[in-house]
């Protein structure tokens, strides 16, 4: 590593900005969010348009395309997690630092804020990170799993050529992949710089180990929301509440854009392209690792023979081949059928192309529809490969996103009026009685007719012991925020008002929490790091230039 500029370097010397400069790498933290998707997941959103769309932030800007396809990155994340973790998904969420009470787009706009207010701030250290140092963390496996895939490593190393290829499949410049490793690694070096100057009391561990591991029995009162419902429709609504509250809502009931859409689709196997001996031979060669037989051992690899996975290596070549190929005939001939117009429907028939009925897409995170939302207009056409087929779209028709006239949603404004005004009265009423510490939960049920539901142990690393609760509504923070005996939470869900109290913890496991320790410690230290982050970065947004534009923003939130 090399420093141009040893006085700024000073500034981590000093232990009050050791302390505040903690996790300077906003936008990396993005990238620890979308770990599952790795670099090339992520090409869009890294590399994406940089031009001025919603906003600027110290003169960085913050284009509509990056805030749109961080929106669909995001919401496939917490998709996945709740798929992966079922009930426990808030609390997980919540544990890595996602505020799940917020809107996807505000969390989304605040951390593109967050990264472009760090950015500029780490800008100001002119740190330089070598070329040596550089060509070291591309071979440190560890670093780079969060980038590349792990079959991209043989043998404990990276496999330059096979990187490179990746980089131009995915149209990645390896200069430009280079450089974004630069500021991982530049930003990397000032985290690490402070990163172990707090002390954690083991008092904090215990605690943190309660938290996480110890097992907690809770009293839970559940009360239908159709009582409060009730209620609250034997009192009505006027005319002018239902026409504030609409004025209030009203991107809720914006209906989306709507686009038509020609396509035709594209069979490897039918595009008339020869697959050579020794492009077989080649890639069978470059990939033996994947083709090693079972029970083989490690030192002396015996390797499947090649008549036998022919017909498998046949195609992942054609596919590959293809994919490269086709986008250079689609893309020459898109440029021919400007001049001869006859050019592009000889390229259908030629290559044997399918046309498949019209399709009527809405924004989502399909190839299909994202080709056909980044162009505007009629008759433009698009390509890509997908399922490796390749396919071409042609823009027919736009039906612009509107926002209805109340009349024509009136029922379901109503509806909504409703339901938010029995949340409200739920969570005033069960709040006042949740208060009331003279009253035991046995009482409180009689009084606010519920259920009462005594639980076993709950164990926090273990989602199935929230199936049973299911049905009531009760999410995994609503139990494990609970910290102290006696303690009371107040949560309304869209179909019950619920009082939750703790009422016994397990006594601490010490061989459990000596094993635990460590990565307790670890945690402890990001948690504090996170408080020392947060104060860091109200202090530079509070300095920063920021500029948004609603009015943009607010046209792109129909994409939901």
């Amino acid at each position: 590593m090399s420093h141009s500029n040893g006085r700024k370097m000073s500034f981590f010397r000093n232990r009050k900005y050791m302390n505040r400069a903690f996790k300077i790498i906003a936008w990396l933290t993005v990238i620890s969010l979308f770990a599952g998707y790795g670099i090339f997941g992520l090409k869009d959103y890294l590399f994406g348009d940089t031009e001025a769309g919603i906003g600027k932030v110290n003169n960085l800007p913050i284009s509509t395309e990056e805030f749109k396809k961080s929106y669909v990155l995001f919401s496939d994340f917490i998709k996945q997690t709740k798929a992966q973790y079922g009930e426990a998904a808030d609390w997980v969420l919540r544990f890595n630092g996602i505020d799940t009470t917020k809107k996807t787009e505000d969390l989304i706009l605040e951390r593109l804020i967050q990264d472009k207010v760090l950015q500029s701030f780490a800008d100001s250290f002119e740190m330089k990170v070598s070329k040596d140092y550089l060509d070291t963390k591309l071979q440190e496996q560890s670093f780079m799993k969060q980038f590349v895939p792990a079959e991209f490593f043989q043998n404990g190393r990276l496999n330059i050529k096979q990187l490179t290829d990746h980089l131009k499949e995915s149209n990645i410049d390896l200069s430009e992949f280079e450089k974004q490793l630069n500021e991982v690694i530049r930003k990397t070096v000032l985290l690490k710089a402070v990163e172990g100057t707090g002390y954690i009391p083991n008092s904090v561990l215990k605690d943190e180990f309660i938290k996480k591991y110890a097992q907690r029995k809770y009293t839970i009162i559940s009360v239908y929301l159709d009582e409060y419902l009730r209620q609250v429709k034997d009192k009505g609504v006027t005319d002018s509440e239902l026409e504030q509250y609409f004025k209030n809502h009203q991107e809720r009931y914006r209906v989306a854009e709507k686009r038509q859409a020609n396509f035709w689709s594209f069979d490897p196997k039918k595009y008339g392209l020869i697959i050579e001996d020794n492009e077989i031979n080649d890639y069978f060669n470059k990939n033996k690792d994947s083709y090693i037989k079972e029970n083989s051992s490690k030192e002396e690899p015996a390797y499947k023979n090649l008549s036998e996975i022919r017909g498998e290596i046949t195609e992942k070549v054609l596919a590959k081949k293809f994919t490269k190929q086709f986008g250079v005939d689609v893309n020459k001939v898109l440029i021919e059928s400007k001049q001869s117009p006859s050019a592009f429907n000889n390229f259908l028939t030629e290559k044997k192309a399918e046309s498949l009925p019209i399709a009527v897409l809405t924004e989502d995170n399909s190839q299909k529809s994202q080709k056909i939302f980044s162009v505007n207009k009629l008759k433009d056409k698009v390509f890509f490969v997908d399922n490796n087929k390749g396919y071409i779209g042609e823009l027919v028709k736009i039906d612009k996103s509107y926002i209805p006239a109340l009349k024509d949603v009136i029922e379901k404004v109503k509806q909504d009026w409703f339901k938010e005004q029995a949340r409200e009265l739920a969570q005033q009423t069960l709040s006042a009685l949740a208060l009331d510490k003279q009253k035991t939960m046995e009482e409180i049920s009689k009084e606010a007719k519920g259920k009462l539901i005594k639980t076993d142990f709950l164990d926090p690393q273990n989602p199935e012991a929230l199936k049973e609760l299911k049905n009531t509504g009760v999410k995994s923070n609503m139990l494990f925020d609970l910290e102290a005996i006696g303690q009371r939470n107040v949560a309304v869900t869209d179909f019950s008002g619920l009082i939750i109290q703790l009422d016994e913890i397990v006594a601490i496991d010490q061989d459990l929490f000596e094993k635990k320790e460590a990565a307790l410690r670890a945690h402890a230290k990001q948690s504090q790091a996170q408080r020392i982050f947060a104060d860091l970065l109200k202090e530079l947004k509070d300095k920063a230039t920021i500029k948004i534009d609603n009015k943009s923003l607010a046209q792109i939130l129909h994409y939901r």
